[in-house]
């Protein structure tokens, strides 16, 4: 029997029922389920996006996180505020939809 480092996890972990996840490429009817349930939630308050950004741009040659860095656009623009215009679309889609939406919290971490 293989030894586990922490005891009873092994047991523990099952797949997930087939009934607990779906794939969004089976159906446009479960698309659009998943939508309007993503949007309510937003208006509702209920998400927040954490943002994995480890490591420095010290390969891109700054020295500040990648997202900081402007990749080339005509906008100008860094990897961070093209993601959060859209955050705030979504922001603004579950406005459209339920008449009321809050922020999405957004935490970013980074490396040092």
């Amino acid at each position: 029997q293989k030894e586990s480092s922490m005891p009873g996890v092994e047991e523990d972990l099952k797949p997930l029922p087939s009934d607990a996840f779906e794939s969004v490429l089976d159906s446009d009817i479960n698309n659009e389920r998943w939508k309007k349930l993503g949007l309510k939630e937003i208006s509702d308050g209920r998400v927040a996006l954490l943002l994995m950004a480890g490591g420095q741009g010290t390969r891109l040659g700054v020295s500040y996180p990648k997202g900081m860095y402007k990749v080339g656009l005509q906008s100008g623009k860094s990897l961070y505020q093209l993601q959060a215009e859209r955050v705030r679309q979504q922001e603004k889609l579950a406005a459209e939809m339920y008449g009321t939406s809050k922020a999405i919290r957004w935490y970013i971490m980074t490396s040092e």
